[in-house]
């Protein structure tokens, strides 16, 4: 399920089932503070959201030809930001048409088609939200996003940078996925105050602990938090240990601790 606050409409998450892509609404921490739910017309402000979810993905479905620029005009109309179309509306759909050509029930074509509109509607975004592209690719960033070696599916890392960087966080992103050692020795160079890795497969999975064991070789002062994310995570297939924060989604992300360093 995607949570949204009925009232800002910011995406708050998701909750169980994950493999169910309706929308359901929420309330955020400042909206409730602010009373704004007293006025009791949540379904009246989420109707319009839970429209444009429906068109996206019956249009993903359908295999149309979308044009970015018209969407992200909509999404920003109906008060929608930058990260939450790509986090909270775009990947949801993206997942549900995997599994759809899985099944059989959409083909490769109308796949790669979307893939390839989610890759325009970033380009878009950071077109109409300049100030967002001025903090990545950073020489200090305060957070350094790589794939596991071997993982080429690019765009959840992608989503995840637009949401760092509407936060105000500083990034830089390696991909694809790069051995160990690379990722390293950017680390080192770079010295951010997070590393994040996003594996997608089960023989991705030893990446994390060979990276936890290098990370924990560099000089304390110089030693990034290590975050993990990715779909082997998101379906809780990966058991926690010492020293790696595992991301479920964008909400278990350490805000907080990073921008205190």
């Amino acid at each position: 399920m995607i949570r949204w606050c009925a009232y800002c409409q910011n995406y708050l998450g998701e909750a169980e089932p994950f493999d169910k892509f309706s929308i359901s609404h929420g309330l955020c921490s400042k909206c409730a503070e602010s009373g704004i739910a007293e006025s009791g017309d949540a379904v009246k402000r989420l109707r319009p959201l839970s429209d444009f979810f429906i068109k996206l993905r019956r249009e993903a479905r359908e295999g149309s030809n979308f044009n970015p620029k018209d969407w992200v005009t909509k999404a920003f109309e109906l008060g929608i930001k930058a990260d939450s179309i790509l986090v909270g509306l775009v990947q949801p759909a993206l997942y549900e048409i995997g599994e759809l050509w899985q099944k059989g029930e959409v083909n490769v074509a109308t796949e790669h088609r979307f893939s390839s509109f989610a890759e325009m509607l970033i380009s878009t975004i950071y077109q109409e939200r300049p100030e967002l592209s001025r903090n990545s690719r950073s020489q200090n960033p305060d957070i350094l996003l790589a794939n596991a070696d071997g993982n080429y599916h690019t765009l959840g890392v992608k989503f995840l940078e637009v949401s760092l960087l509407t936060a105000g966080l500083k990034t830089h992103t390696l991909l694809p996925g790069i051995p160990v050692s690379e990722i390293i020795a950017q680390t080192r160079s770079l010295k951010p105050k997070a590393l994040g890795l996003s594996v997608s497969m089960p023989d991705q999975v030893k990446n994390i602990q060979e990276l936890a064991r290098e990370v924990a070789r560099l000089p304390e002062k110089e030693r990034p938090l290590l975050l993990v994310g990715g779909r082997q995570v998101k379906e809780g297939l990966l058991t926690p240990g010492p020293d790696i924060i595992y991301c479920r989604s964008i909400s278990d992300f350490p805000f907080d601790r990073i921008k205190a360093q």
